[in-house]
């Protein structure tokens, strides 16, 4: 019962240190340092950060794109002026 204790703080740790869409995160592609439905991809200054995860167009805003994050099949919402940062996978 003791270790359960410590899976139980270790999650709650994980979920809490997830970075929000939007944050800055490590590991482009990678869906672990984003919040839960989000995914590390490049924004238009080139920097890694949470994007909204998506599979259409109708998931992200108007002024964003749903396109392919780098090396990965996941889609993210990116704002248009740089939604071909990535390679622009549709």
């Amino acid at each position: 019962m003791r270790s359960l204790g410590w899976v139980t703080l270790l999650a709650v740790f994980l979920a809490c240190g997830a970075n929000k869409i939007g944050e800055e995160c490590n590991d482009q592609g990678s869906t672990d340092d984003c919040e839960s439905g989000g995914v590390c991809g490049k924004n238009a200054a080139g920097t890694v950060v949470c994007l909204k995860i998506c599979s259409d167009q109708t998931q992200c805003t108007a002024d964003e794109d749903c396109n392919g994050v780098d090396g990965t099949n996941i889609k993210g919402c990116r704002n248009k002026a740089t939604s071909t940062v990535d390679g622009g996978k549709k």
